[in-house]
Order: structure tokens, then sequence, then C-alpha cells
């Protein structure tokens, strides 16, 4: 029960983390709208809001690589290092799960393809990539 709960409260602390700092991307078009010249613009067809929020990153689903980057992209890499500085999390996970008959190391050299999706990155290990996407999944 002990190891449960340490790591449910680290993801809900990484969910409060993240959700604060990204709270300013997503209250910009908000912030913006009020800076606007038009007086207008809250009472303005819902074709035109859309075209508005279409300006900032976290309301359009066609920004550029670049442009999601500059909004989320330090809040994604704080989490990335955050996850990656735990070595004895990332110590436990490749005991527990990845050499295990029937779990992720299985599953992965199991595959029809033998090709696992995730790929490590930054000097990581397969296990590690495994690892993020785990403590990814618990904050999400």
């Amino acid at each position: 029960m002990p190891e449960w709960e340490d790591r449910m409260y680290k993801a809900i602390y990484r969910l409060l983390i993240l959700g604060a700092s990204l709270a300013g991307a997503y209250q910009e078009p908000l912030h913006r709208c009020e800076d606007e010249e038009d007086p207008d613009l809250g009472r303005i067809q819902p074709i035109h809001r859309i075209s508005f929020l279409a300006r900032f990153a976290v309301a359009n689903s066609k920004a550029s690589d670049d442009e999601e980057e500059a909004t989320i992209g330090p809040a994604g890499s704080w989490l990335f290092n955050h996850i990656v500085s735990d070595t004895a999390g990332r110590a436990s996970f490749s005991d527990k799960y990845c050499y295990l008959p029937g779990w992720r190391g299985d599953f992965c050299a199991l595959r029809e393809d033998n090709d696992c999706p995730l790929e490590a990155v930054e000097g990581l290990s397969h296990s590690d990539a495994h690892f993020v996407v785990w403590e990814l999944m618990k904050v999400l």
C-alpha cells in the first residue's frame, strides 16, 4: 500500500504542476480577446470565433510542430526529465515488468514484426521508454 500511495501522489503532483504550467497557454485566447480592438468579438458569430481561436496552437488542430513546441514543449520537457530522473523507479520497473515471462519484455520480443512501437531516446534503454509511457499514462 505505501508504494501504491507514493505512485498515486507522484502522479497527482505531476498533474497539478502540468495543469498550472499549461493554464497560461489555454487562457491566452481569452486574454487576447480582451486586448483585441474589436469590442464586439464576444458577440460575433461562432464561425468567426473559431477563426480567432485558430490563431492559437492550443485551439488549432493544424498548428505547426514549431507552434506546438513553443506552447507545450517546456511542460513536456519538464515532465520527461522528471520521469527519467527517477532512477530507482526505472530500475524497479525494469526488474518487475520487463524481464518477467509474460510481461512487457516478452510482449515486445513476441510481436510478429518483432518491432515495438516505442523507441529509446536520449541514451535510455528500451525498458526506460516503457517506463516513461507508463508514468505518463498515470498522469493522464
